[in-house]
Order: structure tokens, then sequence, then C-alpha cells
């Protein structure tokens, strides 16, 4: 994911990011497991930007929670 920054008025930086995504079913613990699926195909996105989809690694998975890290990719 790249995202486009502005430090101050006249400068623009562009960043490479990493993500992290993390599911839990009760908050205890961070350890459900999370999948990409496809995106809705109303879901649009600016240019330079991908729409991404995530769910539960389960047919069966009740209501849960997702957290999503972020991280500057080193150059």
């Amino acid at each position: 994911m790249e995202l486009e920054i502005t430090p101050s008025d006249t400068e623009k930086k562009s960043v490479l990011l990493g993500y992290t995504i993390q599911g839990s079913f009760d908050l205890g613990a961070l350890d459900a497991p999370v999948r990409e699926t496809t995106p809705l195909a109303e879901a649009t996105s600016p240019a330079g930007y991908r729409v991404r989809a995530f769910e539960f690694n389960a047919n069966d998975a009740p209501k849960g929670f997702m957290r999503m890290s972020l991280k500057p990719v080193a150059d």
C-alpha cells in the first residue's frame, strides 16, 4: 500500500506501507485466523490505491473484531 503524506504545505512524500490484519472473537486475544477475500464489486478506490477486503478464516465464524496495523516499509 502506498500513501502520500504532506508534512508541510511545500513538501510531499510518498510512503510505502506494510499492513498486518489481526482478528479476535472476544477481544481477549488477537489470534482468530483472518484471510484476504475479494472486495465487493462496487468498492472503488482513488487512483494509486487498492481496495482490500478481509474476513475470518472460518465458514461458521461468529461476529468478531479486526485490527489493522500500518507500518512504513524501509526504502
